[in-house]
């Protein structure tokens, strides 16, 4: 189903939420203060794809490629803008 929204330009989280993405020591599920905050914690963080890659997978092994590789490939490839 996923797979079938992004191929009409739909991207939709397979987590769900972005706040299920961060690490489990942020919280951003309660107000919507500490909702931003948590946001800006884990922007601090998620500074390159490897960072990204070592908080989704903080156990190691991550894969090849992740769903935000293919959300953020096809987002460029759209804009015209160069992906490095």
């Amino acid at each position: 189903m996923i797979e079938r929204l992004r191929a009409e330009r739909i991207f939709v989280l397979e987590r769900g939420e972005i706040e299920d993405y961060y690490m489990p020591h942020i919280s951003g599920k309660k107000d919507k203060r500490e909702k931003v905050a948590a946001a800006y914690k884990f922007r601090e963080k998620a500074t390159s794809r490897e960072a990204v890659l070592k908080l989704l997978f903080p156990d190691g092994d991550p894969p090849d490629r992740c769903e935000f590789d293919e959300i953020f490939e096809a987002l460029f490839s759209w804009s015209g803008l160069p992906l490095e």
